[in-house]
């Protein structure tokens, strides 16, 4: 049997206000984050199936979301950026992906 291909992750980033709006874009309109690489650690199949437990290696990349690109979803109250007090990631687009996240900012472009 095949092995299913390791498809691009996306997920939702959210972001919520001390007033309570939450908006929302998927992670994949800012950026195409590619895969885990796979990895063949050693020459010899049966050293990389026993020795190592994944066959994959984390590719850190960046990831700039403009507060401009939000929208709230409907509701009288607009989202507003100056009021920003929760940033959620919801891993609910791609199935059975990883993710390794080395540090999350807010900052002027």
């Amino acid at each position: 049997m095949k092995k299913k291909e390791r498809e691009s992750p996306d997920f939702t980033i959210e972001l919520v206000t001390s007033d309570g709006v939450i908006a929302t874009a998927p992670v994949s309109r800012f950026a195409a984050i590619p895969p885990p690489l796979k990895e063949k650690f050693a020459k010899l199949e049966i050293i990389n199936r026993e020795g190592y437990e994944k066959d994959w290696e984390p590719v850190f990349q960046t990831v700039r979301a403009p507060l401009a690109a939000f929208q709230s979803s409907g509701g009288a109250k607009q989202f507003d950026p100056r009021k920003l007090s929760v940033v959620r990631l919801k891993f609910d687009k791609t199935p059975m992906s990883v993710i390794c996240i080395s540090g999350i900012g807010i900052g002027k472009h």
